[in-house]
């Protein structure tokens, strides 16, 4: 048998690691120029073609059309739903885009400002070159009361759910005092009436605890609002005039019907109202023949009444 070099072995052991190599006589590895160019090709492809996409204003949405408002203004809406097409989609297109856009998303902008009965909406694109374009046809919630809590202004319905909040313009007009009556014209016919706006004849319930309200949360319950309506009506046969209802929720049951005369009348909106209008007419007919200085009567006990 051939006997065996260790320190041979352990050579050449060291040279197939090559662990020790000459930096002059180093081979670099080629590259694939070929391969390089292609996939750049098709990575410069594929960029404009998702510009192609994404960013040409032939897939873009072009127009926004609002249908069926009555106390909103449609510029409004319009507004509101360009706000949303617009935010970023993949970093670096718009929603604007018919492939980008999300209707659920531009549905719960729409429904976070505002509370719609029905809202319904309808893309339609012009494959000759106009793009595209979104329809939003609204039906409005019946308003009937005014709501506010701190400097804002909101409308509600007969269930006690916010509808949405006043513009400022439109705070603004409600604010406004009432132009002065007017002189009879040269002939002796009367002037054509200013038109009165109709947010000044809805009822004012005011927050005095100032919550935080949102759109579409119940600020009273459907039965409160209907007993205040009720309440307010027999004061209007009893011929009481009242500016607004105060009420105070962090005070339990209490609301406040403020009246013209300087007083108020606190009652309780979840109570026996017919009753409570039956105290309200014996208490004035029988025992307070004289209501000027009066400040307050509290309704809110059952029988006991409660006046200063």
């Amino acid at each position: 048998m051939r006997p065996r070099n260790q320190f041979r072995l352990l050579q050449k052991k060291r040279y197939d690691a090559k662990r020790f190599s000459n930096p002059y006589f180093q081979t670099k590895p080629k590259r694939n120029w070929r391969g390089i160019v292609i996939a750049t090709g098709v990575g410069l492809g594929l960029f404009c073609l998702v510009s192609v996409v994404f960013a040409s204003p032939f897939f873009a949405i072009q127009r926004v059309d609002v249908t069926g408002t009555d106390t909103i203004s449609p510029t409004e809406i319009v507004q509101k739903a360009w706000e949303q097409l617009r935010t970023r989609r993949l970093v670096f297109f718009s929603g604007t885009n018919r492939f980008l856009y999300d209707e659920s998303r531009l549905r719960a902008a729409l429904g976070s400002a505002y509370a719609f009965e029905t809202l319904a909406i309808r893309e339609a694109c012009d494959w000759k070159g106009g793009g595209c374009g979104l329809t939003i046809a609204v039906h409005e919630k019946t308003s009937q009361l005014l709501w506010m809590s701190g400097d804002r202004l909101y409308l509600a319905d007969l269930q006690g759910v916010v509808i949405r909040e006043l513009a400022p313009e439109e705070v603004a007009a409600w604010k406004a005092p009432e132009p002065p009556p007017q002189n009879p014209l040269p002939d002796g016919s009367l002037p054509i009436a200013v038109p009165i706006d109709p947010l000044r004849k809805l009822p004012l319930f005011v927050d005095v605890n100032a919550s935080p309200t949102s759109v579409g949360s119940a600020v009273l319950t459907k039965d409160e609002v209907a007993n205040l309506f009720a309440f307010e009506r027999q004061l209007g046969d009893m011929r009481i005039l009242f500016s607004q209802v105060n009420i105070d929720r962090l005070a339990g049951k209490w609301m406040a019907v403020k009246t013209l005369a300087g007083f108020n009348i606190l009652i309780d909106a979840s109570g026996d109202i017919p009753a409570q209008i039956l105290n309200l007419q014996v208490l004035l007919r029988d025992t307070l023949k004289d209501t000027s200085n009066l400040q307050y009567i509290d309704l809110r006990f059952g029988d006991h009444v409660y006046y200063k």
